[in-house]
């Protein structure tokens, strides 16, 4: 015999499942033509993300290091192929730099993680002919952490992030060793280890995976691993290559080390994936 109480209780069961998914579908739907609440359902369901960011922008010397003139270099260069200070603090001197990163943002923080390569360029001449030219490149590889105040939903946000730095700097000389003759010296890439740090703002356009950012930088490329190797030739023997020489000279008790330090003003797209 059928026993109806079980089969009022399935019917039961069968009205409350119809009644939670019309009710679930419903409340789906309002937030999928609701555009504040999809970006809510967006922000919830969404909050751990990927992100790519690529950037270019302009370089400013800040160390005092970096700040020689091209005369004082030619001066120094000419004596023993030592030099005490870079020479990209004229006004010719031209830096620019860029890059991009791939970023982490953890679920339900405002902190993410991040895999950062930049490449900046130094080049300065004596705008004499023919020219002494110095080209300086330095290629950072960045691992770090950041923090963005507010979310990619948000029409505008800030952030800040700072990172340890593995460069290869590298670079070259074009040197007049006199009126008939002159020589080009190549600095070969050398690793070193330093830091950075950047704060930011960005502008996401709405209702899509994109966003523009534009932040300034700070760069300290060699901060640890500074060393000296004495030239292997004298002037007026040509010099095919040199080292960095962030180094002190030991021979030269007036000598101090050159620390490779700059800000950076990028501009930048970043795409959320």
């Amino acid at each position: 015999m059928y026993n109806f109480s079980n089969g009022n209780d399935d019917m039961n069961r069968t009205r409350v499942l119809i009644t939670a998914i019309a009710l679930f579908a419903c409340t789906t739907l309002h937030a999928q033509m609701n555009p504040v609440l999809r970006q809510e359902t967006k922000h919830d369901t969404l909050r751990g993300e990927w992100s790519l960011s690529l950037n270019s922008g302009y370089d400013y010397t800040a160390s005092a290091s970096m700040h020689g003139s091209m005369a004082d270099f030619v001066s120094d260069f000419s004596k023993d192929y030592n030099n005490s200070k870079y020479p990209f603090g004229d006004n010719s001197t031209v830096a620019s730099s860029f890059g991009g990163d791939v970023a982490y943002r953890f679920r339900g923080s405002n902190i993410s993680a991040f895999f950062e390569m930049q490449y900046h360029q130094f080049y300065a001449n004596d705008q004499q002919t023919p020219e002494t030219k110095a080209y300086m490149a330095v290629l950072c590889n960045i691992f770090g952490a950041g923090y963005t105040l507010g979310n990619r939903y948000d029409l505008f946000n800030a952030f800040a992030n700072a990172g340890i730095a593995f460069n290869d700097i590298h670079g070259s000389i074009d040197y007049l060793i006199n009126t008939n003759s002159g020589m080009n010296t190549a600095i070969p890439a050398t690793l070193r280890l330093g830091f950075v740090g950047e704060v930011g703002a960005g502008y996401n356009l709405p209702e899509t995976m994109v966003g523009f950012h534009v932040s300034v930088g700070y760069t300290d490329a060699n901060f640890i691993g500074k060393d000296y190797t004495a030239p292997n030739a004298m002037p007026p023997a040509p010099l095919p290559s040199r080292s960095l020489n962030d180094g002190a000279n030991p021979n030269n008790p007036d000598d101090q080390s050159r620390t490779i330090a700059f800000i950076s003003l990028r501009f930048g797209l970043t795409i959320w994936m």
